[in-house]
């Protein structure tokens, strides 16, 4: 996948303010505030903070992302992720509430997907 490039691609990102400690980086979800709070394990993928400046976060919502995973080899093509105990991603269980995002990238030597969501 030499010279191929889905950086930039359909980015959407919006700013949260924070409750917790929450870091560039981290995967995040909202709390019953509609407040922006690091992803727990088994969560939804709702977006990947990308900056943090005070109280507030920029949280990219949708587009190409890379983020290492835990557990089974993503495959290409579509699959359902959850957030996993380390901050990256992991293949969703059948009862898992996940949408499906579209693997593009999957480097098995350093445990990282990249995907459109």
């Amino acid at each position: 996948m030499e010279r191929v490039s889905f950086q930039g691609y359909n980015n959407n990102y919006a700013t949260f303010k924070i409750s917790g400690a929450v870091k560039t980086g981290n995967p995040v979800s909202l709390n019953s505030d509609g407040l922006c709070v690091k992803g727990g394990s088994g969560d939804a993928l709702f977006g990947f903070c990308t900056t943090v400046r005070g109280s507030y976060a920029t949280v990219q919502l949708q587009g190409y992302y890379e983020s290492e995973f835990s557990g089974d080899v993503p495959e290409y093509g579509l699959n359902r992720f959850v957030y996993d105990s380390d901050g990256g991603v992991s293949i969703a269980d059948d009862s898992d509430v996940a949408a499906y995002v579209k693997v593009v990238k999957v480097d098995e030597d350093n445990s990282l997907v990249g995907f459109i969501f």
